[in-house]
């Protein structure tokens, strides 16, 4: 029993000597997979319920999602509305009612808090400030095709998602890891 308790203090202060992760996904991410339930999110969501660590969400990341949800939608719905008259003229004995359109602002808001809260057991601190970003970083990382900036000098949104990066790994002085999906923040090994 004493040796039990002397691994079991051992594991506590290894534990509380653990420093916590700060976890920030690009918006490809979380495009992939609005409803935020495939097996990269449950894979995810347990990490942290378990460790305790946070996920950040960028001011620039949650503007892009809601953007791209929207646009995602309205092209969706459209495709859908026009099936939906094929098919409901083709039904007996009666005509299925008309395709209700999707209410998208509703459908922002409801992707707006669920991005805020994905889950009861997850921590998510939402990260507004973009004040240190320096549009003169971004230009330049644009103009002398820095990653993330691409070879065309475009991909500046990137570059932005980046230097939020850093700049709450800086001021929040703790570890970040950044998962994105997208090859151009990586040059070789480099990023």
């Amino acid at each position: 029993t004493r040796e039990k308790r002397s691994r079991f203090s051992f594991r506590r202060q290894v534990k509380s000597r653990r420093r916590s992760m700060n976890v920030i996904l690009d918006s490809n991410v979380y495009v992939s997979d609005y409803r935020m339930e495939n097996i990269s999110f449950k894979n995810l969501f347990d990490y942290l319920k378990r460790t305790g660590d946070t996920l950040v969400l960028l001011r620039i990341v949650r503007e892009e999602v809601v953007a791209h949800f929207a646009r995602d939608l309205k092209k969706r719905g459209k495709e859908v509305a026009e099936a939906w008259r094929g098919y409901r003229a083709l039904h007996f004995p009666d005509k299925f009612p008309e395709f209700t359109k999707p209410d998208i602002a509703n459908q922002k808001k409801l992707l707006r808090d669920r991005l805020m809260k994905p889950s009861d057991a997850i921590v998510v601190t939402y990260h507004a400030d973009t004040t240190r970003i320096s549009i003169d970083d971004v230009f330049i990382r644009g103009i002398h095709r820095i990653p993330p900036a691409n070879g065309n000098g475009e991909e500046l949104r990137d570059v932005i998602v980046w230097l939020s990066t850093l700049d709450y790994a800086k001021t929040s002085n703790s570890s970040v890891a950044f998962i994105t999906d997208d090859s151009g923040f990586w040059v070789n090994d480099d990023v």
